[in-house]
């Protein structure tokens, strides 16, 4: 079960029924909220269905015991904290309760009903501290792997860019000396000596290459000036084709 805030629900597991009422008001006077079960098998359906930041079980319960209670509880929700109460306390079964991931244990009867409750509290802050600093982290991979896909995009982006420049600048270049020559060959044709229909024509067609000219440069032009310039290059196509109309007559 993940959890969005840390719980302040403790959750505590013993078959006396005299532990739990102390258990519990002991950490109802630290503020906390404090659920029982008789059972670890009780104790599991509370743990799937609702988010809590301590498990205080008894180690000896009926049926199922306190150690394959915590395995489950940091299966089900590994966020929760997990204290071993035991009225055997050894070496052997702290260790081994720590190396199952046992935060802490307590035994009984408690000696301090204050000190039982400060472990508790104690170990809730300790695991919130831990849950907000992997939630940070998690979001920090996020964050770094949506920025690298962004830079990624980016990158292919400028790349699409840069070849749309370079694919328009070489059309451009090559418009650009189509018009040159089309000029040159203008100027040849008047300094051969043409009728004065040819030289009208000739005129025509220099007032199309400017025209098409300035609609080549780099300087920016704006929208309705374009629309301006391709209205006079069909009108200058336009009486260019009947000039020629007309000399053939």
């Amino acid at each position: 079960m993940e959890v969005a805030n840390f719980p302040d629900a403790v959750l505590v597991v013993d078959d006396e029924p005299l532990v739990l009422e102390v258990a519990s008001a002991a950490l109802a006077l630290r503020g906390l909220e404090v659920t029982t079960a008789a059972t670890a098998e009780e104790a599991l359906e509370l743990l799937r269905k609702k988010g809590f930041g301590c498990l205080l079980t008894d180690k000896n319960l009926p049926g199922m015991n306190g150690i394959e209670l915590m395995r489950e509880a940091r299966r089900l929700q590994p966020h929760c904290a997990c204290i071993v109460m035991t009225g055997y306390a050894s070496t052997e079964s702290v260790v081994e309760s720590l190396r199952l991931g046992a935060t802490d244990y307590l035994t009984k009867p408690f000696e301090s009903l204050p000190l039982a409750a400060e472990k508790v509290h104690r170990a809730i802050e300790n695991h919130r501290a831990q849950h907000e600093r992997n939630r940070l982290l998690d979001r920090l991979r996020e964050f770094k792997a949506e920025l690298s896909q962004r830079e990624d995009q980016v990158s292919r982006q400028r790349t699409e860019i840069e070849m749309f420049n370079e694919i328009l600048e070489l059309r451009v270049e090559q418009a650009t000396k189509d018009v040159r020559r089309e000029r040159d060959e203008l100027l040849a044709r008047m300094s051969g000596g043409a009728s004065r229909e040819e030289a009208e024509i000739v005129g025509a067609e220099m007032a199309l290459l400017l025209v098409r000219s300035i609609q080549l440069a780099d300087s920016p032009v704006s929208a309705p000036l374009r629309g301006e310039l391709q209205r006079v290059v069909r009108q200058l196509e336009t009486h260019i084709q009947t000039l020629r109309g007309g000399s053939k007559s």
